[in-house]
């Protein structure tokens, strides 16, 4: 049994590693200056195209997607497109595979959901490998990773500006690149409240996380001591559940979560971590979908209402 003091302690000192490792990017957080271009109707959802700042003049364009009738607050879920480049018009429900038009069908389920443009296709209008080059010569010690989570954490500061979301209810969820995003935030943002991470490749060795725009060749030095087992240990005890296809993730990946259940377990929350695995390599298919959506339903509303309500905010 880990001993939760200690646990505590040792998180502490993994995310000052793990935050000095990522790097330093912008100094000041200006205002969100949400900008509304257009607004249509879809499936008894309202779909909004607005932009956002992030940082430095910098603008995100966005769908925020909600019910369209709307009685009292609802709960907000940050939904990360994969790499793809439909981008949020495949989140959002207007082009790409109708298994990954995410941000619409929680919307259809009762979510307000935020759907982001990763920073590879709208770098100050440039698109990759310029927007990483870009990046890299103004923010040389910041690794492309930590752009991501900044840019997620904005994405929550715009779900809580929307008077029509509940701000202390909160998640996220990705494929691919996108559950990559979801990973991180859960354990670097304490108002995410439950995270679902699908094919993202989580250990370092079974993805491209060497690259540029997540955490560059640094981390195959041999004195690079930084594990994903961390972020795990991070994000606990909110509730996590991983997404696996035997692609990106497979045995291997359960083995980090099977591990992880110590750490879940000296809070008294075991049943907050979990694996689903579909077989059907790097896709989300039905069944994926149905856990995934179930846990954030549950996860999401329930939160703050559980016996260890306290532990949801670290």
């Amino acid at each position: 049994m880990v001993n939760l003091q200690q646990l505590q302690d040792r998180r502490e000192i993994l995310r000052g590693e793990w935050s000095r490792f990522l790097g330093v990017g912008p100094t000041t957080k200006p205002a969100l200056n949400t900008k509304k271009l257009a607004e249509e109707k879809i499936n008894g959802c309202v779909r909004e195209t607005v932009t956002f700042e992030t940082h430095d003049g910098v603008l995100i364009p966005t769908y925020i997607i909600r019910p369209e009738k709307i009685d009292t607050p609802l709960p907000g879920i940050l939904s990360f497109h994969q790499t793809t480049e439909d981008t949020i018009d495949e989140a959002g429900g207007v082009s790409g595979s109708p298994d990954l038009q995410i941000g619409l069908h929680l919307a259809e389920k009762g979510f307000v959901t935020v759907n982001p443009t990763n920073y590879l296709w709208n770098y100050k209008g440039l698109q990759r490998p310029e927007s990483v080059d870009t990046l890299i010569k103004e923010y040389p010690n910041w690794k492309g990773m930590g752009k991501m989570i900044w840019d997620g954490m904005r994405g929550v500061d715009l779900l809580q500006s929307l008077p029509y979301v509940q701000s202390d209810r909160i998640g996220t969820i990705g494929h691919s690149l996108g559950g990559k995003e979801a990973f991180y935030l859960a354990a670097f943002d304490s108002r995410v409240k439950a995270a679902v991470a699908s094919e993202m490749g989580l250990p370092l060795s079974t993805s491209n996380w060497y690259a540029d725009h997540y955490l560059s060749e640094k981390i195959k030095s041999p004195d690079f001591n930084l594990t994903h087992h961390d972020i795990l240990e991070l994000i606990a005890p909110k509730p996590f559940m991983l997404v696996a296809g035997d692609c990106s993730d497979g045995p291997e990946s359960e083995k980090y979560i099977k591990q992880a259940e110590a750490a879940y377990e000296a809070f008294g929350a075991k049943e907050r971590i979990s694996v689903f695995n579909h077989h059907k390599r790097h896709k989300f298919p039905l069944d994926a979908r149905e856990k995934a959506y179930s846990w954030l339903l549950k996860y999401v509303i329930i939160c703050i209402q559980m016996l260890f309500a306290s532990y949801c905010t670290l």
